[in-house]
């Protein structure tokens, strides 16, 4: 009779345990729904022939569309039988979340930073600018180390991206330097920048840190993808087409006027340096340039007010991916009620014959996935670190160490993703396909490799358990 009621309760377990699978999936098939549909939609746009519009235009479009999709078939998923007001409710707690809502408002005062600075003339002072006082030759190079100064400095990597690429866009036109090659040179530079900042902020929280150990398990992979991406870059030669007649034209052009111009491009760096709220820097650097303006007689006082929001609501582009992100945010919340993502953190649970190399690159792999859904860098951070925090705890591995793994594959993932925010307005700005991009990324593909191989060829914890006890968290 023991074995019989052993037998019967075997059985149950196994029972529960595929029940909870199926459940698990259909709470989580939101998440496959998007991507399926996004990705079917994006091979069929790419060979249609017979289309109305132009691609670029019904690919900026498909994510908002896919996402909408998904969200209506995620209402039909929840667990509980609860009435629509309810979910509603639910799906508006995710748009009003303190990082989403950051994260529009980011999307909105960049683009009419943007915008005031081009109908300024800012953009292209610093176009003359640099085509003056940089030389052909190491233009590739400096763009990369420029792009990762200003992303050390300025904690948006969204904004750095979108501010310096109508400038990079420029001096691409200006020298016939491929745009997406120019394009791919900014995002690599913003994202080296974006990574070292972390490292900069973690040493000057850390006391007593034994560098040797920290540049060996952390900054070693980053400082060997941004050297080699320089190497690489450097070995571009542009066309020499500055003339020293075309040279002497460029600075006839300037006068203080146009430095005037620029000024908001210094308060935005300036600002940062002070830590003053990044969103205040971009409002006082738009109002510096549209009181410029004013002060100089180039734009009358009511002309100068309707042209303030003028370029958010003249780009449809800002307009989807404002809304894309709404509903994303909505769609995350209703997957996270429903405990759909726990159908992908459960086979990651803590296993005695798991080592810290394994556990980390558990890690890597839940932040790949959370990001192909969670499009908003500083959301999907926020949840990431939420779930893989529990799965840490038998292991020695620092919250500087999960940090540094979950920052680094979210950034990277940011700016690759045809449907990130990043991605969508450098093919706006650039007018090249994703793929034409995506192939000079050099940056992304080394600091990809390079943080797995940092992971299995890891020593021994000791390592990691030095460093528990000397960071501060």
């Amino acid at each position: 009779m023991d074995a019989y009621y052993i037998f019967i309760l075997k059985e149950l377990m196994i029972s529960k345990k595929n029940d909870f699978a199926i459940t698990g999936l259909l709470q989580f098939s939101p998440y496959i729904m998007f991507l399926i549909l996004y990705i079917s939609l994006y091979y069929y746009t790419l060979h249609s022939k017979n289309i109305y519009h132009s691609q670029t235009i019904i690919l900026s479009g498909l994510p908002l569309f896919t996402a909408f999709i998904a969200t209506i078939y995620a209402f039909f998923t929840f667990q509980e039988s609860l009435n629509i007001d309810k979910k509603i409710e639910i799906f508006f707690s995710g748009v009003a979340d303190i990082h989403a809502i950051h994260s529009y408002f980011n999307i909105i005062f960049i683009a009419i930073f943007n915008y005031m600075l081009a109908k300024t003339n800012g953009v292209l002072t610093a176009v003359t600018l640099s085509l003056l006082y940089i030389s052909v030759p190491s233009m590739m190079p400096t763009i990369f180390l420029l792009t990762s100064i200003f992303s050390i400095i300025i904690p948006s990597l969204s904004a750095v991206i979108i501010i310096f690429m109508p400038i990079g866009y420029g001096i691409a036109q200006s020298l016939q330097i491929n745009p997406a090659f120019m394009a791919a040179t900014i995002i690599s530079g913003s994202l080296c920048g974006s990574h070292l900042s972390l490292y900069f902020k973690n040493m000057s929280l850390s006391k007593h840190v034994n560098f040797n150990i920290f540049f060996h398990k952390n900054l070693w992979f980053i400082l060997t993808a941004a050297i080699t991406s320089l190497i690489m870059l450097s070995q571009y030669e542009p066309m020499p087409l500055l003339t020293q007649t075309i040279h002497t034209y460029l600075q006839s052009t300037l006068n203080m006027h146009s430095y005037i111009m620029i000024l908001p491009y210094f308060f935005l760096l300036l600002g940062n340096i002070l830590k003053i709220n990044f969103l205040t820097t971009l409002i006082i650097g738009s109002a510096i340039a549209f009181t410029s303006e004013i002060m100089l007689h180039k734009i009358l006082f009511l002309d100068a007010i309707t042209t303030i929001f003028h370029g958010l609501c003249k780009e449809s582009l800002i307009i989807n991916i404002i809304f894309f992100q709404i509903i994303i945010a909505g769609l995350t919340k209703i997957i996270e009620c429903n405990d759909g993502f726990d159908y992908i953190i459960k086979p990651f649970q803590p296993k005695e014959n798991k080592n810290s190399s394994n556990m980390q690159g558990s890690i890597i792999l839940i932040s790949i996935i959370m990001n192909l859904l969670i499009i908003i860098d500083t959301l999907c951070l926020n949840f990431i670190t939420h779930f893989i925090k529990k799965l840490t705890e038998k292991y020695a591995i620092t919250q500087n160490n999960i940090s540094n793994l979950v920052h680094i594959t979210t950034t990277t993932m940011q700016v690759i993703l045809p449907y990130a925010s990043i991605m969508m307005l450098t093919i706006h700005i650039t007018h090249n396909s994703y793929f034409e991009i995506l192939h000079y990324m050099i940056y992304p593909l080394l600091i990809t490799i390079l943080t797995f191989l940092s992971i299995f060829f890891s020593n021994s914890d000791k390592e990691f358990i030095y460093l528990n006890h000397r960071i501060i968290k």
